[in-house]
């Protein structure tokens, strides 16, 4: 099986190089680097803020009560006072701000990622895209490039903002307590950052089982609601219901493991700030130092620890929830690193106008499938030549539609248009030169004009209009509330087969392709919906080159030659 396209399935072409989820985050983290600097700096500025409110309101506390007492001679209330409430106001404000700050930054993150990973999925072939599964490609789309977010927001700004603030907190010590005070501080950090490590640890098993459980469950609800009438009419819905409920039931258990280990890990994180701030006690009355320490200020120090404690607690579930994002990253790169067959880039422009369509010695077979659809098959079709491709299902009709979009790559031989190899056109300019009318037009789950502005994003009403009248819809338009801005549901369930059909054909027509595809175009419809849909067609196929596939030639437009396989 020699020729051109020998081998190229499942091979990256020339140029194209894979991109990797951790090259992804990078590149998305270079651009944000200014927010997401911000909001650790501003996670840290409220974290200091709370620790110096509670330290300045114990210290001012004891040290009036101390004056009260006569213990303490005079006091000064207002820089304190004015230290409290600048503390508390910074708190609010660094707070208010990081939420800002870091959605900002995390939410750009998801997008830059999302849209990137949208361009490669967008240049795969058709093989590659039938060996896809909705629900699990859309589970990696939403949820695990989601769950990259925690690598941030979760992981990477609270341990900063803990160890920084531990740290600064003993050195604080360090200078008004006393060496004992600052090491009690730090034996509060090791022994919270064990405690994270260990909560790690133990939900790495359980955490990897619930992130692969949830595409399983998220697909096979999909294809139960996609197939309920099926299954309802041959029984079988009680056994989908029953493999639901086990798969659900597991995940059930898996997350209450997860929930008693973010306990525990809570609880150990308690019991360590506890006995530090015991340790500090012990230390502030009878800590060994030459200078004691002032009674406000042991207060301070204690209070301090029990605050110290509030900060460190979240980690353990946020550092055991790090085993799913290094999951999810896992499963998009595998998602990004899906390579497209038909080589991305520049090569030279299609054909301006009608272009003649030939193909040499073209075979395919579908990965799998032992037979071959195409074998060695020849033909050719002239500028502006309309020819009908027949024949029974599984004949390879609308596989040769999709050698002839370039959609698939056939397995040897050759398939030109206008005498170029496809190999040497670009691909971005291929897809405008043809137009294709598939046998169910997507209708997306929103308004008239936007669903056609897929095709011609800079579509006016006036030529949306225009293109919905050529296509036979001009009455069903007028009677519409709302025109255009008509909501339409998700794969055009609210509209019947022909002004689905139609649709499809508006669509197709704001693109003014040189050369159209019609796959069983009037497949489905009544006899009359389909020659009123055929004699629109008649008059704007008229200087294209054109393919019809279907085996009802007596209620297409008219045609040149015919191809039976």
């Amino acid at each position: 099986m020699g020729g051109p396209y020998a081998g190229t399935r499942g091979r990256a072409p020339d140029g194209d190089h894979t991109v990797k989820p951790q090259r992804l985050v990078a590149r998305a983290w270079r651009r944000q680097w200014r927010w997401l600097a911000l909001g650790v700096g501003l996670m840290l500025a409220s974290a200091t803020a709370a620790l110096v409110l509670l330290g300045l309101s114990g210290w001012l506390i004891t040290a009036s009560a101390l004056t009260g007492l006569g213990v303490i001679a005079a006091l000064d209330i207002f820089t304190p006072g004015g230290g409290i409430r600048l503390a508390a106001v910074t708190r609010t404000l660094a707070r208010y701000g990081e939420r800002l700050a870091t959605h900002r930054a995390t939410l750009a993150l998801l997008a830059t990622l999302r849209l990137e990973l949208m361009r490669r999925l967008l240049r795969l072939d058709e093989v590659q895209l039938r060996r896809m599964q909705r629900g699990d490609t859309l589970n990696r789309l939403t949820r695990d490039v989601d769950a990259l977010d925690h690598l941030y927001a979760g992981v990477v700004g609270p341990l900063l903002t803990a160890s920084v603030t531990t740290l600064g907190t003993a050195a604080a010590f360090l200078v008004l307590a006393s060496p004992q005070a600052a090491l009690v501080m730090m034996a509060l950090g090791l022994g919270a950052t064990a405690v994270t490590m260990l909560a790690g640890r133990a939900g790495r098993a359980p955490g990897r089982a619930l992130s692969l459980g949830e595409p399983e469950l998220r697909r096979r609800c999909t294809e139960s609601l996609e197939g309920l009438k099926s299954l309802l009419a041959e029984g079988r819905s009680g056994d989908f219901e029953d493999r639901i409920g086990r798969l659900s039931a597991a995940r059930l258990a898996q997350q209450r493991r997860l929930d008693r280990i973010d306990a525990v890990g809570r609880g150990l994180i308690n019991a360590a700030g506890f006995t530090a701030a015991w340790a500090m006690l012990l230390v502030v009355l009878d800590g060994g130092s030459p200078q004691p320490v002032a009674g406000p200020v042991a207060v301070m120090a204690i209070i301090v620890m029990l605050g110290m404690n509030e900060i460190w607690q979240a980690l353990p579930a946020a550092w055991r929830q790090l085993t799913q994002s290094r999951l999810a990253a896992e499963r998009v790169e595998e998602l990004a690193n899906r390579k497209p067959a038909a080589a991305s880039g520049h090569g030279n422009p299609p054909p301006s106008g009608p272009a003649a369509i030939r193909l040499q010695g073209v075979s395919f077979s579908w990965p799998g499938s032992p037979n071959r659809v195409l074998d060695k098959l020849d033909l050719e079709s002239g500028p502006g030549e309309r020819l009908l491709v027949t024949g029974p299902s599984g004949s390879g009709k609308t596989t040769l539609a999709l050698l002839i979009m370039r959609q698939i790559e056939p397995d040897s031989g050759v398939v030109r248009l206008g005498g170029f190899d496809l190999r040497q056109l670009d691909p971005d300019g291929l897809r405008k030169t043809i137009g294709y009318l598939p046998q169910q037009p997507m209708v997306f789950a929103d308004t008239l004009a936007a669903n056609l502005r897929v095709a011609a994003p800079a579509a006016d009403e006036a030529a949306m209009a225009q293109a919905l009248t050529d296509a036979g819809l001009g009455d069903w338009l007028a009677g519409l509330e709302d025109g255009l801005d008509t909501w339409l549901d998700e794969g055009g369930a609210s509209l019947s087969g022909g002004e689905l059909r139609r649709v499809g054909l508006a669509r197709l027509m704001l693109i003014d392709p040189p050369v159209v595809i019609l796959d069983e175009p009037t497949t489905g419809l009544d006899p009359a919906t389909a020659r009123s849909l055929s004699n629109r067609l008649e008059s704007w196929l008229a200087g294209r080159t054109t393919v019809m596939v279907s085996h009802e030639p007596e209620l297409l437009p008219s045609y040149d030659r015919v191809l039976a396989l």
